[in-house]
């Protein structure tokens, strides 16, 4: 019969075994060990070594000299050879028929011995009504020791309360860190920049120019030669502010020192400043300077202005501090949007760092109906964070609280006593009232001992005599019917309001 041999090696386990033998196609299968080395191989393994050979249809068979191999081989029922040949030409023997143990009966001798051991039980306990007697007599006494605990209990409690109030004087410094219990807290600064615009009425009055001044201008030939003069010719006073003309049509000059021309002329630019007395024009603009002389034989006139309302300069003053006031105010509230809840700004402390942006309209010298400011300021201030003022009222009136009273953990409620001012050194002084409700203390345990075991109407009688309260105490129990508090303390729950 085929057989299939597989020579294991040092390194194999349960895994590799069982994967080459799954390559085996043949009705048998050899294992042979090497020589002079173990494999990692347990008597379990060699039992599930058995089972796969079976499930892939072949017998399993051992070629080793290991004697603890062929001993657990042997346990196993596998068949053992000491080479590959003797294994092929050996009949493999058959599988062990499965054997059976064939009960045996006790011996006659230790039945007497076991009804030996057993006493004879007694006449009374074969009687059924002393029996259940005794059983409705456990049942009563577990039921007995059970009350105390069954029923359970709610003590709600509402305390004493009062409300405390204090008023400390606090002094905020830029030089403190932390805040100190005696009223000092640290001077808090920030920046921001802080942008607005304002619009007011125009108060004030302006001239603006309506029509031009017109007259007749005299050129007088400086030269020998024909000289044309083009229509809008530039002629002017003279001085810092020349007041400058125009002509309003072509002219010619003839040849010959000291000729001259008259030609008409109007302002560039309306209003009365256009109006001149004579001789007052002695300028030609450009090249014709150099060949011409002018002047205005008669005064030019027609040049008229118009009052219309314009912003002054106390308009602009005006309007540049209320915008500025209202900058520190619109600081006030977006600085307070952003710092902790509770703090306060001191108003004495916000100065302007610097003015970023400032327009007028309409400009200066400008007409207008009204004149609107826009500006954008970076403040500098100084303030008080909420925490630190929450944290000197904490300490200030846990230190003040009154014997047998106790606060939430809410922090106490803070107002502002009079308006902070500044002192030496840049410190800012202020009063802060402070008050928050406290109640009188209750030791839960305490009023666990007083009512259990009791009556509901006994044990309000002794938590009334024993504790002050806002409101009367109230017991809930459970069962309702049951009238007595149970006697364990922990079936007593104490709900302080």
């Amino acid at each position: 019969m085929k057989t299939h041999l597989l020579a294991l090696e040092s390194h194999d386990d349960l895994v590799s075994v069982k994967d080459k033998m799954s390559w085996a196609k043949t009705p048998r299968i050899l294992l042979i060990w090497p020589k002079g080395e173990r494999i990692a191989l347990r008597p379990l393994d060699l039992r599930m070594l058995q089972r796969h050979a079976r499930s892939l249809g072949a017998d399993l068979g051992l070629v080793t000299r290991d004697p603890r191999v062929r001993r657990e081989a042997a346990a196993l029922g596998l068949p053992l050879f000491d080479s590959p040949r003797s294994a092929q030409s050996d009949n493999w023997p058959g599988p062990n028929p499965p054997r059976f143990v064939k009960s045996r009966r006790s011996p006659a001798s230790l039945r007497a011995m076991r009804d030996a051991s057993r006493p004879p039980r007694e006449t009374w306990t074969a009687n059924q009504p002393v029996r259940i007697g005794f059983f409705t007599l456990g049942v009563l006494a577990v039921l007995v020791l059970l009350l105390p605990f069954f029923p359970h209990a709610t003590i709600a409690l509402s305390p004493e309360s009062k409300t405390q109030k204090l008023t400390i004087s606090v002094t905020a410094d830029p030089a403190l860190k932390e805040v100190f219990i005696t009223g000092g807290i640290p001077a808090r600064e920030a920046t921001r920049e802080t942008t607005g615009s304002l619009e007011i009425a125009s108060t004030g009055k302006i001239a603006v120019p309506e029509n031009e001044a017109k007259g007749v201008a005299r050129f007088r030939n400086l030269t020998a030669s024909k000289i044309q003069i083009p229509l809008g010719t530039v002629v002017q006073t003279l001085g810092a502010a020349p007041v400058r003309f125009k002509t309003t049509q072509e002219a010619e000059i003839a040849a010959g020192a000291g000729r001259t021309v008259d030609v008409p002329i109007e302002a560039i630019g309306a209003g009365e400043r256009g109006n001149l007395a004579v001789d007052l024009i002695q300028l030609v603009e450009g090249t014709l300077g150099l060949s011409l002389a002018v002047t205005n034989p008669a005064p030019t006139s027609g040049g008229t202005e118009r009052t219309v309302v314009a912003p002054s300069a106390a308009d602009r003053e005006r309007l540049r501090e209320m915008l500025l006031e209202n900058l520190r105010e619109q600081l006030k509230l977006e600085a307070m949007a952003e710092l902790p809840s509770g703090s306060l700004i001191f108003p004495d402390s916000i100065r302007e760092d610097a003015v970023l942006e400032e327009v007028y309209f309409p400009p200066a010298g400008k007409a207008g109906a009204t004149l609107t400011l826009t500006m954008r300021v970076e403040f500098s201030f100084q303030y008080a964070s909420g925490v630190d003022l929450n944290t000197l009222s904490t300490l200030a009136m846990n230190a003040a609280l009154e014997d047998g009273f106790i606060a939430t953990s809410d922090a106490p409620t803070l107002q502002l006593f009079g308006t902070p001012f500044a002192a030496d050194g840049g410190k800012t002084n202020f009063s802060l009232q402070m008050e928050r409700p406290i109640f009188r203390t209750i030791d839960p345990r305490l009023v666990t001992s007083l009512a259990q075991g009791r009556r509901v109407d006994s044990a309000l009688a002794r938590l009334t005599e024993s504790f002050a309260f806002s409101s009367p105490p109230q017991i809930e129990l459970s069962p309702r019917w049951w009238p007595w508090l149970p006697l364990a303390p922990f079936r007593i729950d104490v709900v302080i309001r």
